[in-house]
């Protein structure tokens, strides 16, 4: 801010509560959400380097991982079975390039005040098999979400029909993405 405040006209500072991406809509792929069950499972400092390595490289072998943590590669694919067991871990994903693809990612921030209402869109939104993503802000009556299309007729065709389901909902900004942010993995303080 203090070095291009005279560029900027506003901002955000948001945390998000939860995020949701459905990659495998690309290829046409149904989504279902995975409710996380309690467990009584606690990470120690070992799973959590595991943990920490798989959120920048979910392909790292249990042979590399052990040359990080002080256990047997065969110990780590023991660990890292628990941790999907527990649901620390809830799947591996790709990076994928949409542009490859031929398709064009909007983001659009839609403002919904009626809380009983944002159930009902959460789950238009994981079924709607446009919507590659959704994320929900804290305190905030904001919900970000992303869909890809092949052509701009698409997205005036989703409007409505989020219109038409949602009237209380108000668009209030979008962006076409020109390139996805890859993510390196979740910051350390997460795994100290």
């Amino acid at each position: 801010m203090e070095k291009y405040h005279n560029y900027i006209i506003n901002h955000r500072f948001e945390f998000y509560k939860s995020n949701h991406f459905f990659y495998e809509k690309y290829f046409g792929g149904n989504t279902t959400l995975v409710k996380i069950m309690k467990t009584n499972y606690v990470l120690d400092k070992e799973d959590k380097i595991i943990l920490n390595l798989l959120s920048k490289n979910s392909r790292m072998s249990s042979v590399d991982i052990s040359k990080e943590v002080s256990l047997s590669a065969v110990a780590i694919a023991n660990r890292i079975r628990n941790l999907e067991k527990n649901q620390y871990i809830l799947k591996y994903s790709i990076y994928i390039d949409v542009f490859k693809l031929e398709l064009f990612q909007y983001y659009f921030f839609m403002k919904n005040n009626n809380l009983s209402d944002r159930k009902k869109l959460y789950q238009f939104l994981t079924a709607h098999k446009k919507v590659c993503s959704y994320l929900d802000y804290i305190g905030d009556p904001f919900i970000e979400f992303g869909i890809f299309v092949t052509n701009s007729y698409e997205i005036r065709e989703i409007i409505q029909e989020i219109r038409q389901n949602f009237p209380q909902s108000e668009i209030i900004d979008f962006f076409m993405s020109q390139e996805d942010l890859l993510s390196y993995g979740l910051p350390k303080c997460v795994f100290d």
